[in-house]
């Protein structure tokens, strides 16, 4: 009887702002193709905005409750793929990295604006996905990148998963 009565309220969760940091430019080189090109970290904004379309914005509370959260997420970083190699006498070195995204987020407290908890997510592709990418035609001849947007969806939609099911359980 008494944990109902000094039961606290669940808090709201309210969307403060979503964000994709720039990319590096030497990094953007998986982003080009002799026919097409593609920005990954716009793609991968409007990905993750779909995701939390269904939170209200911050701007939509006029009477924060003291138990309110705006929610902060931030693309970290959005990764193509590469495969590459020097072309340095006497050795020729391979160049490569895989599709990787990290989504970090905060939820803090809309009236006092104190951080109440960050989180932090990574995900890679997996080594069989990738070398299968590399091996096709698109990776072979570079008519455009050898992953583009569309291949880096279930990594985003995953990573956004499991930072969700760490603030639930968190919270």
């Amino acid at each position: 009887m008494l944990s109902k009565i000094f039961k606290p309220t669940k808090p709201r969760v309210f969307m403060a702002s979503i964000v994709a940091v720039p990319r590096e430019e030497w990094k953007r080189s998986d982003e080009e193709g002799w026919f097409k090109s593609e920005k990954l970290d716009y793609e991968a904004k409007v990905i993750v905005e779909s995701v939390f379309s269904s939170l209200p914005p911050v701007s939509s509370v006029y009477e924060p409750e003291g138990n309110d959260l705006g929610l902060d997420v931030m693309i970290a970083k959005v990764q193509g793929a590469e495969f590459t190699s020097t072309m340095t006498p006497p050795f020729s070195l391979p160049i490569f990295w895989r599709p990787k995204v990290q989504i970090k987020s905060r939820l803090y407290y809309i009236k006092s604006q104190r951080t109440k908890k960050t989180y932090s997510v990574t995900v890679k592709m997996p080594w069989g996905e990738y070398l299968a990418g590399v091996l096709s035609l698109r990776g072979v001849f570079r008519y455009k990148p050898i992953f583009v947007s569309k291949d880096l969806e279930p990594l985003l939609l995953t990573a956004c998963e499991k930072l969700l099911k760490k603030m639930i359980q968190s919270t």
